[in-house]
């Protein structure tokens, strides 16, 4: 009779749903367990440290320095390295290492190795801007001198290597070069109302003219600059310590023209117009505001005939006279307007900066 109870309680059990039974077993379970769990205390909260005295200071470990650069050399002869990692880090550590790297870099931008001398050029370049925005003038102009001594090349692959690096750079060359022009004592003049666009789209105003005199400090070095900033003309006033043939090396190298002058200055722009047929002299097509000339009564369109006491033929022999000339020197001239002779005086002045 038990056994046959206890088979139907088994029917009955397995009759119950799946879930129920889960259900009966999870709560017989729950409360054994909890009737044999001591009730909960409150944790009690971490004593709080004393603070340390006055004076008393925290050690912490040194931070780890950077990684030393390896050797200029190594580094240069992994510009040419058949690892093309190997290659790039070079060239970083060579920018990283910035002045002393120059020199090495520039024999390298020479050699015969076309995958070192495209990556020394693109380490200047890098190093001249980083040097630039860092405001680390020694570098910026070891570097500079750097690239515009490759510009001069006989390699004519790498002088245009290096004609192309400065150009795609050329509104901060430009500004770098007019700073320099000024910090070595000598000025520049603008053309009014002519801009040049620069590379990144902003405007800047034409050279006109770079003067140099005798306050210049830039010896034939400082030349470079005056290249750079494409005048139309450069002007040696007076005496300039220039090494003999300098002039001639920079127009050579820049197809710049160079004119000398004297320490007084007129303020005029001639024309390419003949005057009248028969009657030599200087066609006048420009006066510049507040100079000798426009403070004397010269005016656009009047031909300069006698200045100085000398007859004037041509721009030439204008120039001559004026050289013979001193600032603050009141001197005749006579001009032909309209067919009327008129004699003007002119009061010299020196150059303005």
């Amino acid at each position: 009779m038990k056994l046959l109870e206890t088979a139907m309680l088994r029917t009955r059990f397995r009759l119950v749903p799946q879930a129920f039974q889960h259900l009966i077993c999870w709560t017989a379970f729950a409360g054994a367990t909890l009737s044999s769990v001591a009730p909960l205390q409150a944790e009690q909260p971490a004593p709080v440290e004393a603070m340390p005295p006055a004076g008393w200071r925290i050690h912490r470990a040194p931070v780890e320095s950077k990684k030393p650069l390896p050797p200029v050399a190594l580094l240069v002869e992994r510009l040419s390295s058949p690892k093309f990692a190997e290659r790039v880090q070079a060239s970083r550590d060579l920018v990283r290492t910035g002045g002393p790297a120059v020199e090495a870099l520039v024999e390298a931008a020479r050699s015969d190795r076309p995958e070192a001398s495209l990556r020394a050029v693109a380490a200047l370049e890098d190093l001249w801007l980083k040097s630039l925005d860092a405001d680390d003038s020694e570098t910026t102009a070891a570097v500079f001198n750097a690239l515009n001594d490759l510009s001069e090349s006989d390699d004519l692959a790498l002088q245009s290597r290096i004609e192309a690096t400065l150009a795609a750079h050329e509104s901060r060359v430009s500004k770098y070069s007019l700073d320099e022009i000024a910090r070595l004592g000598g000025s520049v003049r603008y053309e009014n109302g002519i801009n040049i666009i620069n590379d990144d789209g902003t405007m800047r105003p034409q050279v006109s003219l770079v003067l140099l005199d005798k306050k210049w400090d830039g010896g034939e070095d400082g030349l470079r600059h005056v290249r750079r900033v494409r005048p139309q003309v450069l002007y040696i006033i007076g005496n300039v310590q220039l090494p003999e043939g300098a002039a001639e090396r920079f127009t050579a190298a820049s197809n710049i023209k160079v004119e000398r002058r004297g320490t007084a200055y007129l303020g005029i722009r001639n024309s390419s117009l003949v005057p009248l047929q028969g009657i030599g002299g200087v066609h006048v097509e420009v006066v510049e505001p507040e100079t000798p000339a426009a403070k004397g009564g010269i005016l656009p369109g009047d031909v300069i005939t006698e200045f100085a006491g000398g007859e004037v033929r041509a721009f030439p022999e204008l120039v001559e006279q004026i050289q013979k000339t001193e600032p603050g020197q009141t001197v005749k001239a006579k001009v032909i307007r309209q067919a009327e002779r008129i004699d003007l005086d002119i009061t010299m002045e020196a150059w303005t900066r």
